[in-house]
């Protein structure tokens, strides 16, 4: 068994992460003994692309979630480097007695630029949103809300996602 392969041989196409193909296939030195570990190299990822690439972008079933919670901070995060989320919606709802001005974030950089249908700036009393996606996201990137008037806690925000192939 050629040298590549057997770095391989322990893992199954589907939990192979494209980052192990990358650290594993490394520098490439076109010898002659580096040939027959290039064609190895070349069957894995061949292998991994046909696993993997016929359903690229589309959600993995049985990650469907529903994040919820109150407040301002973080909403979602992803939990490793090898994962991608794509968010369908976020509602979120004024559950307190005065008005609530709230930026939702995909990392830095702002999501909603009205908070209700009426495209009014301010979510008054009992009033909610809903900001549609998709809006896609990994582990450098988090989704967050931010108060910037009002009672952060009156904030109540629900987040549906699902994990998607990559």
């Amino acid at each position: 068994m050629d040298e590549i392969r057997n770095q391989f041989k322990s893992q199954s196409l589907d939990s192979l992460a494209a980052k192990s193909i990358q650290t594993v296939g490394g520098r490439v030195f076109p010898d002659a003994p580096a040939v027959d570990d290039l064609l190895a190299f070349k069957a894995v990822v061949e292998s991994w692309q046909g696993v993997h690439l016929p359903t690229y972008g589309q959600p993995i079933a049985g990650s469907n979630a529903v994040t919820e919670g109150t407040g301002q901070g973080t909403m979602l995060q992803a939990g490793n480097d090898n994962e991608v989320y794509r968010i369908d919606s976020i509602f979120i709802n004024n559950t307190g007695g005065a008005p609530i001005t709230a930026v939702v974030r995909l990392g830095t950089a702002p999501i909603n630029t009205t908070m209700n249908s009426m495209n009014n700036q301010v979510l008054q009393p009992t009033e909610n949103a809903l900001i549609m996606g998709p809006f896609f996201m990994d582990s450098i990137t988090s989704l967050g809300v931010v108060v910037t008037d009002g009672t952060a806690a009156n904030l109540e925000w629900f987040v549906k996602w699902s994990k998607i192939d990559q």
